[in-house]
Formats: structure tokens, C-alpha cells, sequence
């Protein structure tokens, strides 16, 4: 069913490049009508790329938005929190990390499991569970620095594009290789620790805080003009 599908269509989107590396690996024949079209940004969008004063605040802020395990059973939140306490861990500043978004029982007791650890550096763990949309996208410029956890190789979690704008530092952990972290890799903002690693010794790990990252970019195939050139060369061909 799935060959006949894609043997009629006339064109295949996909919406990363390792998508469209395991479809090809997949069906060779079809590769020359496999295009990558991802989420974007339109001419109009705002990118906030200078950050608030660390001076003028006592403690920072650190968010992961959205769910774990909820939305995929290979993420949970020690994946997340254990190179992030590496990371945090000798840095002067005390703060806040909010996690965002609706909890399991076993999630909620993971994190606990983790609050001491972080309150002997400096820093709380803080679940305020589930709020608007459009309250946490205000909420996201407003950190100093942003949490991802992404499990899957081929899928661009959709928190990514909401991430990057806000030119916020972020902390991205991921399986090395996986779309998310070759798109990260080209971020200046971004820093990458591979999922699950046996060992953390990673020089993201141990080199400056993530929040300390002041660079930002946006890929430019995430921009208007680029899609809506991938696009027409669809229609058109």
C-alpha cells in the first residue's frame, strides 16, 4: 500500500533531511520526488536575539516546555536533567528550572528524585503543570536559557521552531546523528549533549555554563524565502 502511494504521487515532502535519507534508503526509485519542506519562519517574524542582563536579576531562569514520556516513551526527564546538573554544577549563579507542561506520577517522581541534587548547586526544580499556549510563548524569551529532549532520528520536534527565535541558548540533548541534532549543530546557541551517553565527559558538558552561549542564528532554510523556493520548484516540477 505504502509503494503504490508513493509510486502515484507526484512529489514526496518530507520534513527533514534524515527523513529523506531512510525513505530513499527505502525506495530508491522515488528519490528524485522526495523534497524537504520543513516549519519556518515568514518575513514578518520577530526574532529577539538580545538577552536580559544576568545583573539585574538573583537567580536565572531555565524552561523545558511540553510533555515527556506522554508524547514519546523513550523521553524521560533524567535524560534530560543528569547532564544538565553536569553542566550547571560549579557555575556561580543560582536559579530556577520550570518544567512546563502536564506530569506522569512516574515523571513527577523521577524529577524529585532529582531536587536535592540541584538545590546542593543553587538551583530548584519547579513544576507548575499545564498553562495557555500563548502564556508559555511569552514565557520563552523571557529565560535565560531553554531545555530540549528529543529521542527520535528523523522528526524536528515542533518545540524546536519555537525555541530558535527567541534566540535563547539552548540545551539540546538527542541521538547523535538524529535530525535534531544536525540541525542544532549549526546553531551557535545551541549546545549538544548526545542522549543516554555511558559517560559524561562531553565537552559540552564541561566547558562555559549553556546559558553563557550569547550567539544566535537562525538557519537560513527555515526562512520564507528559501521554502517558498523549495516549494515552487515542487509545483513546478
Amino acid at each position: 500500500m505504502e509503494a503504490r502511494i508513493l509510486h502515484d504521487a507526484k512529489s514526496i515532502q518530507v520534513t527533514s533531511d534524515v527523513w529523506k535519507h531512510l525513505l530513499c534508503d527505502r525506495f530508491p526509485g522515488f528519490a528524485p520526488k522526495i523534497h524537504v519542506l520543513t516549519n519556518g519562519y515568514p518575513k514578518n517574524a520577530t526574532f529577539l536575539q538580545s538577552r536580559p542582563p544576568h545583573g539585574s536579576r538573583d537567580e536565572l531562569l531555565m524552561i523545558h516546555a511540553g510533555r515527556f514520556t506522554d508524547s514519546d516513551n523513550r523521553r524521560t526527564p533524567d535524560l534530560l536533567l543528569e547532564p544538565l546538573l553536569h553542566n550547571l554544577t560549579g557555575q556561580s549563579l543560582p536559579g530556577v528550572i520550570r518544567l512546563i507542561g502536564a506530569l506522569s506520577a512516574n515523571e513527577s517522581a523521577i524529577i524529585g528524585s532529582f531536587k536535592r541534587r540541584f538545590e546542593r548547586i543553587g538551583w530548584q526544580i519547579e513544576c507548575p503543570g499545564l498553562l495557555p499556549r500563548s502564556e508559555v510563548l511569552a514565557l520563552l524569551p523571557k529565560a535565560d536559557g531553554l531545555l530540549l529532549l528529543s529521542a527520535s532520528r528523523a522528526a524536528l520536534p515542533s518545540k524546536l521552531f519555537e525555541y530558535i527565535p527567541t534566540g535563547r541558548p539552548l540545551f539540546v540533548v538527542t541521538r547523535k546523528g538524529s535530525a535534531t541534532w544536525n540541525v542544532c549543530a549549526q546553531l551557535p546557541q545551541a549546545t549538544l549533549v548526545e542522549i543516554g551517553a555511558d559517560r559524561l565527559r562531553s565537552d559540552a558538558i564541561h566547558e562555559i555554563p549553556y546559558y553563557a552561549k550569547a550567539e544566535f542564528r537562525i538557519p537560513p532554510e527555515y526562512r520564507e524565502e528559501c521554502l517558498a523556493k523549495t516549494f515552487a520548484s515542487v509545483i513546478q516540477s
